[in-house]
């Protein structure tokens, strides 16, 4: 099998490469199917991603010369992904009449609040703030 090391701010582990050996490869010859490689992401992989947006990963390719020798050459392969961090509020607000006489002081506006993250990271320390506001007092996020 060949090795395969990655080498990134990325640290990955369970890289599954499959197929070979190649058992002869001539002079001239190339072979691009013999071998594969994957390697499925996680959130945490994803969330590392977005620092760098980079993966950078080394494979060597090793066989025997006809003394008997080792022979091999290594190459990068690096892959551009663009994670992205976003955030969708969807605000809704309910006049309630808190005595069913009618509007009056002491009733009550009440409003809902459903923030989804629509991006591919993990997002921390959501926090809402109420941005404007047409009457006096503040509204209470709780």
């Amino acid at each position: 099998m060949p090795k395969f090391t990655a080498l990134a701010r990325l640290r990955m582990s369970g890289v599954t490469i499959s197929g070979g050996p190649i058992a002869t490869l001539l002079v001239g010859a190339s072979d691009s199917t013999t071998f594969t490689g994957s390697y499925t992401l996680t959130q945490v992989d994803i969330d590392a991603i977005f620092l760098d947006n980079q993966i950078d990963n080394w494979a060597t390719a090793s066989g025997t010369d006809p003394d008997g020798g080792t022979v091999s050459d290594d190459d990068p392969a690096q892959i551009t992904l663009i994670p992205v961090a976003s955030l969708v509020l969807a605000k809704d607000g309910v006049y309630t009449d808190v005595g069913a006489d009618g509007l009056n002081a002491g009733d009550t506006l009440d409003y809902t609040f459903k923030v989804t993250n629509n991006g591919d990271v993990t997002v921390t320390g959501v926090t809402i703030s109420e941005d404007s506001f047409d009457l006096p007092g503040p509204i209470v996020i709780t």
